[in-house]
């Protein structure tokens, strides 16, 4: 059973814009990841199914516009077996066309488990996956927080992740596509044994991707960026009980934080204590004492 899983690096940066809504990338306060954090968790996975697994193989697979493969070195360093790079020196490539050249890639390539994070840390997508199972015409999903494979009737169990703490289980056949969830698996560490050796770069396979095949596969274009929408500030709704003129004057007046400087009492010892026992026992929370029971 051969399993791969798309890596990819990232870094994280502070996104600022001009006047024009043009992207700017701030130069301090920079982040760099070698993998990236949700497809280090697909990684981890695909390497918890095959100790569960004997017969499986976990290959990871990249993109890169360079000879950079720290995120191919990582994942062999993590136990990976095997790396692909596919080298291309298109600079821009959007998810179209990153899926594009996989899916060109698995096509000629058996597969029996693609593993891709749910979306990346810079950009956050999430399209990778969606897009290649379409293109491979593969079975997909999306946000797995737990896989089962059942290797006799070639058929995997994922628990998908919905809202508000939902879960929805899953059936399908192999091959197919999954996205997980960063959450599916905690991050293992490298042992010092695997950061000392010096063999894997001998086990990366690199293969020329040409830019034509890039460039005429790039769907999407970045046109504008939005500003982050302000907070509204918060404010105490009133009571269902006012009237509406009460209502406009109590929201007009800021509400329950500005209303509070109104209730202060001003005076001496005796005169303050006087003033809070008789609110105390206006709402009914003290009981007098000289009332008739």
């Amino acid at each position: 059973m051969k399993i791969y899983v798309c890596v990819t690096q990232a870094v994280e940066t502070r996104i600022d814009l001009d006047i024009n809504n043009n992207r700017i990338l701030q130069v301090g306060g920079e982040i760099f990841h070698p993998i990236d954090r949700s497809d280090r968790s697909a990684l981890d996975e695909a390497l918890q199914i095959k100790n569960e697994h004997k017969n499986a193989e976990v290959i990871v697979i990249s993109l890169s516009s360079n000879d950079t493969n720290i995120q191919l070195s990582t994942s062999l360093k993590l136990g990976a077996d095997k790396a692909v790079l596919l080298k291309c020196k298109s600079k821009f490539m959007d998810s179209h066309s990153t899926a594009y050249i996989l899916s060109q890639y698995f096509k000629r390539t058996k597969a029996d488990l693609i593993l891709c994070g749910g979306s990346t840390s810079d950009w956050n997508g999430g399209q990778i996956a969606p897009i290649l199972a379409q293109l491979l015409d593969w079975p997909q999903i999306t946000s797995a927080l737990k896989i089962k494979i059942n290797t006799k009737d070639n058929k995997i169990i994922a628990h998908r992740k919905l809202k508000r703490g939902a879960r929805q289980i899953l059936e399908c056949s192999m091959p197919t596509v999954i996205a997980v969830d960063k959450n599916i698996i905690q991050p293992r560490y490298i042992s010092f044994h695997n950061q000392i050796r010096k063999t894997y770069e001998t086990k990366i396979e690199i293969e020329e991707i040409e830019t034509k095949k890039i460039e005429s596969n790039i769907k999407l274009d970045v046109v504008e960026i939005g500003r982050r929408k302000p907070r509204i500030k918060k404010i105490a709704a009133p009571s269902k009980n006012l009237s509406v003129a009460e209502k406009m004057k109590f929201l007009m007046s800021g509400g329950i934080t500005k209303q509070k400087n109104n209730d202060i009492h001003k005076g001496e010892g005796k005169e303050v204590v006087h003033k809070i026992v008789e609110f105390l026992e206006k709402e009914k929370i003290l009981k007098n004492e000289t009332e008739e029971v």
